[in-house]
């Protein structure tokens, strides 16, 4: 009995210790686990309830000019954060703090929209543009203000106001859409580029984020910072532009109602001065722009928010004579042909009338350029041909995009026969070709292809583009040297370029030149060039023989435009010029006097 016992007890004993050591075999599994092949995976959970990761945003590239003047920068933005998982009560932190600084109960009540929108630990931006009194309260009171911080962030601004509105554009928060596609566009207060180079040098500019890694307490309180990855600045971008020229044409175009001036060194391509007119300051835009100005700007008839250089479409007119003349040339025509003017030609069953109808009587190439006979075109278009023409337009950069560093650059119309085809649906008239002799009818252009059209005309036939950014050394060491021209011949001879560049000469230095009363009398700043009137409105024959209403006379919208191309110096030229004064009336009596004086004034400041 007493065997039979010992024998129970010693079965039960070695089960209890089987029992024991298969827990204790268990647990010290389940500890080897979780010390030696989990270490790293609790390690990153407990760092995680220890550590808050923040990004940080970089700092925004400068804008220069080419003197190294400073067009865009940063500005310290002091403002207010929330990090909602850290308060405690995130309506009772608003009320607290509304206490310390101006928080009107609508704004509190978006702030909780925000929140309810938006995830628990990202920082949500309360108020900016804190003063250093409004940031030491909020300091004294951070204690009693659970998940409130203070931080420094970056405004843009832009020192010169209005002047470069259209060409820099200008920041602001991204929108809904824009948010998802970089992690740093969550960051509170962060801006990015909404149009021009703002816009178009978006990844350059802004820089990568870098990160803040601190430790927290229980109660998420930051203790110390664990590690910072710095975030990489943004590049600064140099402009081609002129800032003394931007300034000068900016002062000379606020005398007319709306248009644009662009002035383009005709070897490289490099645009010292780009002006449209009305324009709108963009600093008002980085703090968020008020909804009446906004509709201000909106509504304006003189659209101060449109870029006219590149985005305005314009009848060229007379301006695209020299075009006509060209693709004749090159087709055959004889420098020497003569037409006669006597005001009118009928054609078909109408009239095509000279702007003078007092008629020019006989004509030759020089004289239909200088005193832009209508005529002579009309009757050389015929000959040459819409074709022929077109093609030629768009080697001298019309119908094309000029890729200039910009948005909504538009690339106008070059018509011809094919394109009337596919657009209109309709053939060809021989009567339209007439038209676009003159520069009229479907064909459209920017005061940028303008520019860019009369810099190949006078650089040697070279098919320069504009660029806004200066131009890298390497290449302007090409252009010292004529035997490594950078951009490639247009081609079409050098004596047809010559005889239109003399006749350029003439429309502002001979009396009977459409521009002679614009000349300069010292012959050191002598220029030379090209007017245009661009009819917007149809003249009846009816009108005609009653008597056209002089353009003036009309209300504002209904003006013809003016227009003007030219350059200087004459002997060696080096800058070309655009100038389109929006319903101006008279290209020759507006638009040549604004071409005169700036490009007087810049061969003076480069003491050409």
């Amino acid at each position: 009995m007493k065997e039979s016992r010992q024998k129970i007890f010693n079965r039960r004993s070695i089960f209890m210790l089987g029992g024991q050591l298969t827990i204790f075999g268990i647990l010290g599994g389940r500890l080897t686990y979780l010390q030696l092949l989990e270490s790293d995976r609790y390690k990153t959970l407990a760092d995680e309830n220890r550590i808050r990761s923040r990004l940080v945003a970089p700092e925004r590239g400068h804008i220069f000019d080419r003197n190294n003047l400073e067009l865009a920068r940063n500005t310290d933005n002091y403002r207010i954060l929330l990090i909602p998982e850290e308060a405690d009560d995130v309506k009772q932190t608003l009320q607290k703090l509304s206490k310390i600084v101006v928080l009107p109960a609508s704004k509190q009540k978006k702030i909780l929209d925000d929140v309810s929108r938006s995830p628990v630990f990202q920082p949500i931006e309360l108020i900016e543009h804190l003063n250093w009194v409004e940031v030491s309260k909020i300091e004294i009171e951070r204690l009693n203000l659970p998940g409130i911080y203070i931080d420094a962030g970056q405004e843009r601004i832009y020192p010169q106001g209005n002047l470069y509105s259209h060409i820099i554009g200008f920041v602001a928060q991204p929108n809904r859409k824009e948010v998802t596609q970089s992690r740093l566009f969550s960051i509170p207060g962060f801006h990015i580029g909404k149009n021009g180079l703002e816009k178009f040098y978006e990844p350059n500019l802004r820089g990568e984020g870098g990160a803040l890694h601190l430790e927290v307490n229980a109660s998420g309180r930051p203790i110390k910072e664990v590690r910072r990855i710095p975030a990489i600045r943004g590049k600064n971008i140099r402009l081609s532009i002129d800032n003394r020229l931007q300034d000068y044409v900016a002062q000379r175009l606020s005398l007319v109602e709306a248009g644009s001036v662009v002035v383009m060194d005709i070897h490289s391509g490099e645009v010292l001065s780009m002006v449209s007119s009305p324009n709108f300051d963009p600093n008002k835009f980085v703090r968020g722009i008020e909804q009446l100005e906004w509709d201000n700007l909106l509504n304006n008839p003189y659209k101060p928010l449109v870029n006219k250089a590149v985005s305005g479409l314009y009848a060229p007119a007379s301006t695209f004579k020299p075009v006509v003349t060209i693709a004749a040339l090159e087709n055959g025509l004889s420098p020497n042909t003569k037409h006669f003017c006597s005001g009118h030609i009928p054609y078909g069953r109408r009239n095509f009338y000279c702007w003078a109808n007092w008629g020019h009587k006989n004509v030759n190439l020089t004289k239909a350029i200088s005193n832009s006979c209508d005529i002579w075109f009309y009757k050389v278009a015929l000959e040459t041909g819409v074709d022929v023409i077109a093609k030629h337009a768009r080697m001298f950069g019309l119908g094309t995009d000029l890729n200039i560093e910009l948005h909504n650059n538009k690339i106008g119309t070059v018509p011809d026969i094919a394109w009337k085809k596919k657009v209109i649906g309709t053939n060809w008239e021989s009567g339209e070709t007439l038209i676009t002799g003159i520069g009229q009818g479907y064909l459209t252009a920017t005061p940028l292809q303008m520019v860019t059209m009369i810099a190949r005309f006078v650089n040697g036939g070279y098919a320069v583009t504009p660029t806004l950014l200066m131009m890298p050394d390497d290449k302007k060491d090409l252009l010292l040297n004529q035997n490594q021209p950078i951009f490639d011949k247009i081609p079409v001879k050098d004596s047809h370029l010559n005889l239109i560049k003399r006749a350029m000469y003439q429309v502002v230095n001979e009396k009977t030149g459409t521009a002679y009363h614009t000349r300069v009398t010292n012959p050191r700043w002598a220029y030379a060039g090209k007017t245009g009137t661009g009819q917007v409105r149809n003249i009846s024959e009816k009108e005609r023989e009653t008597g056209v209403i002089s353009s003036h006379l009309l209300e504002w919208e209904k003006r013809d435009h003016a227009l003007f191309v030219g350059y200087a110096p004459v002997k060696k030229p080096r800058w070309a010029i655009s100038v389109v004064v929006e319903h101006g009336n008279s290209g020759s009596i507006t638009a040549a006097p604004i071409a005169r004086d700036v490009l007087v004034n810049m061969q003076r400041l480069y003491k050409a």
